[in-house]
């Protein structure tokens, strides 16, 4: 049982590695370990065990800078006040044992709603779009010699169809500023492509990884993306923000994208499939940079975005 204890109490600190977005369902993992353990154990509940487990799990969510942290907090001690309850009628003989475990059952399901509710939803457009501008760096252009045929943008191409035309215009360590400059010194001079007869459907803007790296404030980010987000929005073609994630543990950047887009009616995508990307060592080559499984998988999510799946 002290096994158990360690375990139910670690169970939130999976969610460090996890995006703010998914880390709101924390106190919920915590609580839903401490009650099971606390289910385990009916003769004795573990009561400091149980609650430790979801303080862990608020601790964690209050570091990721968590949304909805007051449903997910709520929801769980909710939970436990009825489970006293429930512990003092038991001991009248009123109420059997089952009952922590069915809060358990429901304390994960609220987890699970709120990580659905918070995702962007619907699809980009009344059909997919077959002309597609992408604005990245490195996570778009990819690295020297690392061995990546297809890069993300080729991969979305083809998942779109013959008719489909995606280009990509991205620079290994350009910040969100250094690419804007680089485009708008293109458009100016009438060379990029864009600029004339071709007139993308769909702007989608991969930006502010090495701002980050750089240790540029989050408010720094969202100025520099709002400017992308006031350029982009009078060709009145639709435009999609792809969140970079700003740390594995601790997040102050986090839904940076998700305001730049909402404030200028546009669209975001979170930063789930980046990270998971950055956390699996089959999908990336370095620290940062994806492998061609990683190009897979992204183009797979950027594709499944685009569609609303």
């Amino acid at each position: 049982m002290i096994v158990l204890k360690f375990i139910a109490i670690f169970v939130p600190f999976a969610f460090l590695i996890m995006s703010p977005r998914m880390a709101a369902a924390a106190p919920c993992a915590g609580a839903a370990a401490g009650l099971v353990l606390w289910f385990l154990d009916s003769e004795e509940p573990p009561r400091f065990s149980s609650w430790a487990a979801f303080g862990a799990g608020v601790l964690i969510a209050l570091v990721k800078g968590a949304p909805s942290l007051l449903l997910a907090t709520l929801a769980p001690i909710a939970a436990f006040v009825i489970l006293e309850y429930v512990e003092k009628k038991r001991g009248e003989g009123n109420l059997g044992a089952l009952a922590p475990l069915t809060a358990a059952a429901l304390v994960a399901g609220c987890g699970w709603l709120l990580i659905q509710s918070s995702s962007p939803r619907g699809a980009i457009g009344e059909s997919p779009p077959t002309r597609i501008a992408v604005f990245g760096d490195s996570l778009t252009a990819g690295v020297a010699n690392d061995g990546v045929e297809k890069p993300w943008p080729v991969l979305l191409q083809e998942r779109l169809g013959q008719e489909a035309e995606v280009i990509a215009f991205a620079h290994p360590g350009d910040t969100a500023s250094q690419s804007w400059n680089r485009w708008r010194q293109l458009v100016e001079s009438g060379t990029w492509k864009g600029s004339d007869e071709w007139q993308p459907e769909l702007f989608i803007v991969l930006l502010g990884g090495n701002d980050i790296r750089r240790r540029a404030t989050p408010g720094d980010v969202k100025r520099d993306l709002e400017v992308w987000a006031s350029a982009l929005s009078p060709s009145g073609a639709d435009v999609l923000f792809v969140a970079v994630p700003g740390g594995l543990i601790g997040d102050s950047y986090g839904g940076v994208w998700q305001s730049v887009a909402e404030e200028g009616g546009q669209h975001w995508m979170t930063e789930d499939a980046i990270r998971s990307i950055l956390t699996s060592p089959n999908m990336k080559t370095d620290l940062i940079h994806f492998n061609q499984a990683g190009h897979e998988y992204f183009a797979n999510a950027v594709y499944e975005r685009i569609i609303g799946r």
